[in-house]
């Protein structure tokens, strides 16, 4: 009777224990998605605070502004020559429809015209086509006043606001209408060149700097490219004018492109985060993981215990993620120089960070990044050349020949290379020491030969 009941009593024991097993298992398969997203929600928590930490060092080097007398009037300036303003600063607005008809069909030639003109090394500039000239006669007025206003008002300043910035409904200001403006200061500088009124050409040059002074005070990348796009092309056609002030050296010297942009991706990489954190709408807790885990076993989730088990989450551990992956890349661009590392091999390091660090080329465009980055050196350095090369036709005025020595022509956007300043009997020669690998963007040779005549001419070499 006793061996009977064993024998029953076994299966009963094993079926006992298999459903103890069966039990187990589905509960830790309940209960494992609510463990991963208390994980995620710990890795967030943690993870954004670095990353808040890092986005208020970042963005408290910058002061709120906003918009004063000087702007709103070049705005409406602006609209009289047929430029849509920064509407949301002002009550009313007209456009001259005319204006905007009439600007239309010379834009694309205005464009061609002085990027030709721009990317010359030393040949002499051309004339104005003969649209370019017609248009510029109809609206000398208003150009004339807008030049005006920007010597001798104050800075324009526009508004900036990073609570407003961060909402993402803020309609980020794109500044086209100063673009287009400071491409009609520069043509009536050019043309002023060519007429030989070399003091209306410094007063058209110094309004093109004031106003892109302004421009470049702001910090957010659109502004940064416009100023650093605007300055190259001032640069490029000092080099083409006599009798510059020696101010302009300064000022050459004092531009940094490369900073400029870097700080313009950063401060768009931040915003993108701060932008991240408003979208999500998610409550940040300021307890540590650990406190969390004594809150949560001591049933003190009262109110915030939602927040850790939230798919929102994910969401803003991949935004935290994406920022400090792109503060990092942006470090090392910062420590690399474009005479030492092509455009590909850069773009190969960028994406080999975002593996590393888990992204995979979903942080940021590792090649729109690295073009920027080569973009700004380029600039820099066709800064650098035209420094020099005023320098140079400064003591050339001077003295009547070209200087036998050229002081501090260790370049300074890539530390290991300098320019070499020749002279011979009849021809002066600045070059860069190191052909980039890939090419530059803009020419960075120039040649000038003198002759008996002592007339000068000046030739493109790429």
């Amino acid at each position: 009777m006793k061996l009977i009941e064993k024998l029953i009593a076994k299966p009963e024991r094993r079926l006992n224990h298999s459903r103890s097993l069966l039990s187990v298992t589905l509960l830790c398969l309940l209960c494992a998605p609510w463990l991963v997203l208390f994980w995620m929600s710990a890795q967030a928590r943690e993870q954004q605070a670095a990353a808040d930490a890092q986005a208020q060092t970042f963005f408290a080097q910058f002061s709120a502004t906003s918009v004063n007398d000087s702007a709103q009037q070049i705005d409406r300036l602006g609209a009289a020559l047929g430029f849509s303003p920064n509407a949301r600063y002002l009550e009313s607005v007209i456009i001259d429809q005319a204006a905007a008809a009439d600007f239309r069909t010379i834009d694309q030639s205005l464009t061609r015209f002085l990027q030709t003109q721009t990317a010359l090394v030393s040949r002499p500039i051309e004339p104005l086509p003969a649209d370019l000239a017609a248009y510029l006669s109809v609206y000398k007025d208003r150009l004339d006043k807008a030049e005006q206003l920007i010597l001798e008002s104050s800075y324009p300043q526009w508004e900036m606001t990073l609570e407003k910035m961060f909402d993402p409904n803020y309609p980020s200001p794109g500044f086209f209408n100063i673009f287009y403006l400071q491409k009609l200061i520069l043509l009536s500088a050019i043309d002023y060149h060519h007429q030989g009124q070399s003091a209306q050409m410094l007063s058209a040059m110094e309004a093109s700097w004031r106003l892109n002074q302004a421009i470049a005070q702001r910090p957010d990348l659109v502004s940064q490219i416009l100023s650093s796009i605007i300055v190259t092309q001032q640069a490029s056609l000092l080099r083409h004018f006599e009798a510059i002030p020696s101010r302009w050296q300064s000022r050459l010297a004092s531009q940094s492109p490369q900073q400029s942009i870097l700080t313009g991706l950063q401060f768009e990489n931040w915003l993108k985060y701060k932008v991240s954190q408003s979208i999500s709408s998610v409550h940040r807790p300021s307890e540590t993981l650990s406190s969390a885990l004594s809150s949560a076993l001591s049933g003190g989730f009262s109110g915030g215990f939602s927040g850790w088990f939230s798919m929102r989450s994910y969401f803003r551990l991949e935004a935290t993620k994406a920022a400090i992956t792109t503060d990092a890349a942006l470090d090392l661009l910062a420590t690399t120089d474009i005479c030492s590392q092509s455009q590909v091999v850069v773009e190969k390091k960028l994406r080999e960070l975002q593996v590393d660090r888990g992204k995979a080329e979903t942080a940021f465009s590792s090649t729109a990044i690295a073009r920027r980055w080569k973009n700004a050196g380029d600039r820099a350095l066709a800064l650098e050349l035209s420094e020099h090369v005023l320098i140079a036709k400064q003591q050339r005025a001077e003295h009547g020949t070209w200087p036998t020595y050229l002081p501090n022509l260790t370049s300074q956007t890539c530390p290991n290379e300098r320019w070499i300043y020749e002279v011979t009997e009849d021809t002066m020669t600045l070059s860069l020491s190191k052909p980039l690998i890939t090419g530059a963007r803009v020419p960075l040779k120039y040649i000038a030969r003198e002759y008996i005549a002592r007339e000068y001419i000046a030739e493109e070499l790429l």
